[in-house]
């Protein structure tokens, strides 16, 4: 490669990342104030379609249990786990911010090192960080919701057992909770105050959950709605059912925590002794260094076993 093109290659990464720091320093910067005007002036649009409230209407027809979410595009499903994390941030910001510290992390490493591997490996490491901090701050809200729901419906049906509406009910836990669930919980029964029919609004927070023990509750109600039925009943069932859950779960997570365990030493291990071998001889270790190929075929086994570990030690119930 001429020098030509690696300095045209230069100036539209260094180009890219300022955009990416630009993206971070707004979305950090950006108050509260603003994002409640945002949405106050969303809310009140002429359109209903334009609202905030009323967003993803085309999501909202996919099935409670699920089904359909399988056959969502990549992109589709990166918007709705962006959106499931409650991060005050936009999906293609997340982007952004990933190709911005791929850049920033490889570009020194380009002009510094003759190993192509270095760089490749610290570009991967900068444009996966974002999106791990999305998924993880996802996983934790989500568990988050989950714990909260046998206490949220046990209230629910007491509520509704006292002669309220299954509205009611849920504005009650919305004001009485904390977030996440008083959020989605608001959400829900602002957008049928706004208009929205109930059976949508439900479907639609079965969607932005994500969560099985939510979308049986927006069955068992849809249910409830056309059928008729005593929903405090199911309620209060489906509070038990979810706390018998839990524990089972805690159960697993004990009986699998050695294989957890005994993960994270085999995938720490290589870098590891790559690490102190290297300190105590680095000619021996950068040997190695010269047959990236093989590095390459090791990262990849790295992946394979941590993958394949996942998938024995975790599995649905």
């Amino acid at each position: 490669m001429t020098a030509t093109w690696i300095s045209i290659l230069a100036f539209f990464a260094v180009l890219l990342a300022v955009g990416a720091v630009v993206a971070l320093t707004r979305d950090i910067q950006q108050s509260d104030a603003t994002r409640i005007r945002k949405r106050i002036s969303e809310t009140v649009a002429s359109s209903a379609n334009q609202s905030v409230l009323f967003k993803n209407l085309n999501a909202a027809k996919l099935d409670p249990l699920g089904d359909n979410e399988d056959r969502m595009g990549w992109w589709r499903q990166f918007q709705l786990m962006v959106e499931q994390s409650g991060l005050p941030i936009k999906p293609h910001v997340v982007l952004l911010q990933s190709v911005g510290l791929a850049l920033i992390l490889a570009l020194p490493a380009l002009f510094l090192t003759q190993i192509i591997l270095i760089p490749l490996i610290l570009a991967v490491m900068g444009f996966l960080l974002p999106i791990l901090r999305v998924m993880y701050t996802r996983a934790g809200r989500l568990e988050k919701l989950r714990s909260q729901l046998p206490d949220a419906y046990s209230m629910m049906s007491r509520v509704m057992l006292a002669g309220q509406t299954s509205t009611q009910a849920m504005q009650l836990v919305s004001s009485e909770f904390s977030d996440p669930i008083a959020k989605e919980f608001a959400y829900c029964t602002e957008q049928q105050n706004l208009g929205l029919p109930a059976e949508t609004a439900m479907i639609q927070l079965a969607r932005r959950t994500g969560i099985l023990e939510i979308r049986m509750f927006v069955v068992a109600t849809t249910v409830q709605r056309e059928a008729g039925g005593n929903l405090a009943t199911i309620l209060e069932n489906l509070s038990k059912v979810i706390r018998e859950r839990f524990r089972i779960r805690g159960e697993v997570q004990t009986l699998t925590a050695e294989g957890r365990f005994q993960a994270a030493v085999l995938l720490l291990l290589p870098f590891v002794l790559f690490g102190l071998m290297y300190l105590i001889n680095p000619e021996y270790m950068s040997i190695l260094l010269e047959y990236p190929r093989l590095i390459a075929a090791g990262f990849v086994s790295e992946l394979i076993g941590a993958v394949w570990i996942r998938r024995i030690i975790n599995f649905d119930f």
